[in-house]
């Protein structure tokens, strides 16, 4: 299986922390700003490589609404696609694969001492 930690196998590009916790919706097209916003130091990744992701969702566990963790994902990997409104945050022209070849998410009800909810997003390339 995949292991992202393996250094023989991806390069870690970089991460990102987004303050909030996103589902697809109504507003996709703001959300995806949001992400992009928050990904600083994007524009230097290299550019139609393969990549991997890694996203970790952090849920308040006093959360009654439900979370659709199958649309974060989406929203996440679409903001980097080269359709995408910033041509500085685009990684690849088409988010299918061989661009995108791993998505490892996982969600838990822990967040940290002030209970704010979270995404931490790692953007590995393929090697």
């Amino acid at each position: 299986m995949w292991n992202l930690d393996d250094k023989e196998k991806y390069e870690k590009l970089f991460s990102f922390k987004i303050d909030k916790i996103y589902t697809w919706g109504d507003n996709h097209e703001q959300i995806k700003k949001n992400i992009r916003k928050e990904a600083t130091g994007i524009n230097q990744a290299p550019k139609n490589k393969s990549y991997a992701f890694r996203i970790s969702i952090y849920i308040n566990p006093n959360r009654t609404q439900k979370f659709d963790i199958d649309n974060t994902i989406k929203l996440i990997v679409d903001s980097f696609s080269h359709n995408s409104e910033n041509p500085d945050c685009w990684l690849y022209e088409d988010d299918c694969y061989p661009n995108v070849k791993v998505i490892e998410v996982g969600a838990a009800k822990e967040v940290d001492s002030e209970n704010d909810e979270k995404m931490c997003v790692e953007i590995f390339e393929c090697l």
